[in-house]
């Protein structure tokens, strides 16, 4: 699904994609396997990742 939305029409490169939920958090590295940019394991962790992934 990741590689199919950052291929998409119109998509940017800049695009990032910030995952989080349940299987994530037990799965140590799941979002890099699945090709995520980042994982937060909660809605606080999840702005802050954003603004690093922004930021960089």
């Amino acid at each position: 699904m990741i590689k199919k939305i950052k291929a998409a029409p119109g998509v940017p490169d800049t695009m990032k994609i910030l995952v989080g939920g349940y299987p994530f958090k037990i799965a140590d590295g799941l979002w890099k396997t699945i090709g995520a940019d980042g994982f937060a394991n909660s809605a606080t962790g999840a702005v802050e990742i954003a603004d690093q992934l922004i930021a960089a």
